[in-house]
């Protein structure tokens, strides 16, 4: 397999859209901002955001994440939100998501450092919220 090839799997095998979608609307935000705060619920599953993020410097990885993103996530996303506006709706919770990890995990903002400040949180999970209310 060629790097990029490399890149489609592990992506494919990181991206999960039930990290979204399972367990409801109800308490989506404060969920997925759990999700961030304290990871996944197996030790060896991988965050597939930093991946995503460090594909932008290959224009060939670039595209197949960006590819590999639209079938894995934004497609059921879309999906699971269900109405006229939910593909901008998908796109702000990635938007929202990236965002975070980036001054969370590569440029690291103090009231994002170890645990983070809890009203950070309170906001990521409002945030959130308010996208798929």
């Amino acid at each position: 397999l060629g790097e990029v090839a490399h890149v489609e799997a592990a992506l494919r095998d990181a991206l999960d859209v039930r990290n979204l979608t399972e367990g409801g609307r109800d308490n989506f935000g404060a969920r997925l901002a759990a999700l961030f705060i304290d990871g996944r619920e197996t030790p060896t599953a991988i965050n597939p955001l930093p991946m995503l993020v460090m594909s932008t410097a290959d224009s060939g990885a670039r595209d197949v994440a960006l590819r590999v993103l639209n079938e894995e996530i934004v497609t059921p996303l879309v999906a699971w939100l269900g109405d006229p506006d939910a593909e901008d709706r998908a796109a702000q919770i990635l938007v929202v998501a990236t965002g975070f990890f980036t001054y969370r995990g590569l440029l690291p903002l103090a009231p994002l450092a170890g645990r983070g400040s809890p009203r950070m949180w309170q906001w990521l999970a409002d945030t959130l919220q308010a996208i798929v209310d």
